[in-house]
């Protein structure tokens, strides 16, 4: 069981570095646009000082977004490193055993389809369960310009 503890927690904590990751990568990314269109803006209006302090800034920007991007596709690989170290706990018809007994467990929302049938000269009740997509749920962190 320690063996399964582990992978997990070290899934989870690859799987919460790289969404640290990639929101620090599009924060950057989003700094970097907007500097650029403080910089085009400036071009427009030809104000020489602000455009050179903007081109600076849409330099640093662009690296500094250039090197989260890295470390965000680092942190992606360290999951898929992690993933596959915890692939041999993820088959449950093998793996259920390793779940603790003290606590039940549900899976939810689920659609549930049941159908009675005949297996040879046995009645039979079919049931097939599928996972319900009602929740799934996106979010965008960064903050749109409005």
């Amino acid at each position: 069981m320690a063996d399964f503890t582990k992978s997990r927690q070290q899934l989870a904590e690859a799987r919460a570095a790289r969404l640290a990751a990639q929101a620090e990568a599009a924060q950057a990314a989003e700094r970097k646009k907007q500097l650029q269109a403080a910089l085009d803006q400036a071009s427009r209006h030809g104000d020489s000082d602000e455009k050179a302090r903007l081109e600076a800034g849409v330099k640093q920007a662009t690296e500094e977004a250039n090197a989260k991007k890295a470390i965000a596709g680092r942190a992606n690989l360290a999951v898929e490193g992690a993933l596959e170290g915890f692939a041999t706990f993820s088959d449950p018809r093998r793996n259920v055993s390793r779940l603790s007994d003290r606590f039940p467990f549900l899976l939810l929302p689920v659609r549930v389809e049941t159908r009675f049938g005949m297996s040879g000269d046995q009645h039979q009740l079919w049931v097939r369960i599928y996972p319900d997509d009602c929740s799934i749920d996106t979010f965008e962190d960064t903050l749109s310009a409005s």
